[in-house]
C-alpha cells in the first residue's frame, strides 16, 4: 500500500484507503482511527486530492470505493456491494470485484451511484449486508441505486447464517479455517489462503442468495401488534449549559434579560439568536480551521429548542428573531421605496415618448 499524504493525521491511525478512479488514479482517501484505550470507539476522515494536492474533506458526490475493479475487468458479470471499505476491501483480497460508498450506512444517496450505468454488463449485483439494522437500511437504499444506473441488473443479497448481530464478511472469514490465525482484518490475505476463502465465501454465498425484491419486501412488512400500546420509558440526557461568558457582554446581558423576563432557561433563547445571526453572516465569512488545508468552516448553523410544551420556547424563539424581522421590514419598506420611484420615472418616462411621437407626426 503506498504511504499516505502528509495531510493525513497520524495519531491513533488504524488504517487507511485509496479511493481510485477508473483510470487506477488516486482521488480520495479515506482514513480510520481508533482509541487505543477504548477499541470500541473509531472515527474516520476523508481526504481528496484536488488541483495536484491533497485537501481534507469529501467531494460531493464521493467516489466509489473499488470501481477500479470493474473498470479493469470487463469480462465479469457479477460484482458484490458492500458496507464499508475495511469488508470491501477484504473481498478485494479474494480477487472479487467490490465496491462500497464512502461516510457509511447513512450516507447513500451522497455517493455517484450513476457511473455504475457504465457497467451495464454486470449481470448480477449481491449485496451483502452487515448483520444489523443499519445495515439492512444501507443495503435497502444501495438496491434502489442500483434500479437506476442497472435496471436489467439482476439483485439478490447474501444473508449469512448464524452469525451475532453486527458481524459481516470480516467476521465471516475470520470464523474459516482457511483464515490465517493472525489476520487482523485488514492486511492482504496470501494465497494460498485466499484461494481457498475465495472458493469458501462463493459456494457459501451462492447457498444463500435472495432476490432482493423478496428479501426487502419482507424486511419492510408492519409488525402486529396483539396487545394495548405500552407508554414509553422517559430517559433524558443531563446536557451542558450554554457557556455565556464566552461570548460578548452586549449579547449575555440581552440574553439574561429574556431568560428572566420569561423565567425560562437561557438555552432557549441564545440557541435561536446564534442561528440567526449566523444566517447574518452567511458564507461571506468564513474561519480558516487548519493553515494551508483548505478547512474553511462557515457560519451556516442549525439549531433545535427541545423541550415539553409551554415551556415558551416559541415566544424565545420570536425574541431572539425580532432583530431579523426589524431588518427585514426596513428592507421590505426601502424596497418599496424604490419600486414606487421607478414606476413613478416609469410613467415620466412613457408620457415623453409619447410626446415625442406627438410632436414628430405634427411636423
Amino acid at each position: 500500500m503506498n504511504e499516505p499524504p502528509k495531510i493525513v493525521e497520524k495519531k491513533n491511525l488504524v488504517y487507511y484507503w485509496f479511493y481510485k478512479n477508473e483510470q487506477g488514479n488516486d482521488i480520495s482517501l479515506v482514513a480510520r482511527y481508533q482509541d487505543p484505550d477504548k477499541p470500541t470507539k473509531k472515527w474516520f476522515r476523508q481526504y481528496s486530492f484536488k488541483n495536484q494536492e491533497w485537501e481534507e474533506g469529501a467531494t460531493t458526490p464521493s467516489p466509489l470505493y473499488g470501481i477500479n475493479t470493474l473498470s479493469t475487468n470487463h469480462s465479469v458479470t457479477r460484482a458484490y456491494i458492500l458496507e464499508g471499505e475495511k469488508c470491501a476491501s477484504a473481498a478485494h483480497t479474494l480477487d472479487l470485484v467490490a465496491i462500497t460508498s464512502m461516510m457509511g450506512s447513512s450516507n447513500v444517496e451522497k455517493a455517484d451511484w450513476s457511473i455504475l450505468a457504465r457497467y451495464r454488463h454486470i449481470q448480477e449485483f449481491v449485496l451483502v449486508p452487515d448483520n444489523d439494522d443499519p445495515g439492512h437500511r444501507y443495503m435497502s437504499a444501495v438496491f434502489k441505486e442500483i434500479q437506476k444506473a442497472c435496471p436489467d441488473s439482476k439483485v439478490v443479497v447474501c444473508k449469512f447464517q448464524n452469525m451475532k448481530k453486527g458481524e459481516d464478511l470480516v467476521d465471516w472469514l475470520k470464523l474459516h479455517l482457511s483464515c490465517p490465525q493472525d489476520w487482523n482484518g485488514f492486511n492482504t490475505i496470501q494465497k494460498p489462503n485466499s484461494t481457498e476463502l475465495q472458493k469458501a465465501f462463493l459456494e457459501y454465498s451462492t447457498s444463500n442468495l435472495i432476490e432482493a425484491d423478496v428479501f426487502f419486501s419482507n424486511e419492510m412488512e408492519y409488525p402486529i401488534f396483539e396487545s394495548d400500546p405500552q407508554p414509553l420509558e422517559e430517559i433524558s440526557f443531563q446536557t451542558l449549559p450554554c457557556p455565556l461568558h464566552t461570548l460578548a457582554d452586549p449579547i449575555v446581558h440581552w440574553t439574561q434579560g429574556v431568560s428572566m423576563q420569561m423565567q425560562i432557561s437561557e438555552d432557549y433563547a441564545i440557541t435561536p439568536f446564534l442561528v440567526s445571526v449566523g444566517s447574518l453572516i452567511g458564507r461571506k465569512r468564513g474561519l480558516e480551521l487548519r493553515p494551508g488545508s483548505r478547512w474553511i468552516e462557515f457560519a451556516n448553523l442549525w439549531g433545535m429548542c427541545v423541550g415539553r410544551p409551554a415551556m415558551m420556547k416559541s415566544p424565545a424563539m420570536n425574541a431572539a428573531f425580532h432583530f431579523l424581522v426589524v431588518l427585514a421590514n426596513r428592507a421590505k419598506a426601502h424596497f418599496e421605496q424604490i419600486i414606487k420611484k421607478y414606476q413613478k420615472e416609469c410613467e415620466i418616462c412613457q408620457i415623453k415618448k409619447k410626446s415625442e411621437k406627438m410632436s414628430t407626426k405634427g411636423n
